[in-house]
């Protein structure tokens, strides 16, 4: 059975993927989150979340670049 992630402050533990439901719980801290894990979101998680994500003003220039990586997935699927 897979492990579930929780989070200890704003940080997410575990090995699951990143959730919509995870990323509308932190809000704007979500921008806290490491480079590896937002490359975790599924098209589809990213793709619900995408308005959520996009309301975010504090990413770093390398978590813009991961979720960009996870939006061309989702264009790529799309087609």
């Amino acid at each position: 059975m897979a492990t579930k992630g929780r989070f200890v402050g704003v940080r997410c533990v575990g090995t699951d993927a990143l959730t919509c439901d995870q990323i509308e719980q932190l809000g704007q801290s979500v921008s806290h989150l490491d480079v590896s894990k937002l490359r975790t979101l599924s098209a589809s998680e990213f793709k619900n979340c995408a308005y959520q994500l996009g309301r975010v003003y504090n990413f770093t220039a390398a978590q813009w670049t991961a979720l960009a990586e996870v939006a061309k997935q989702v264009l790529v699927v799309s087609s």
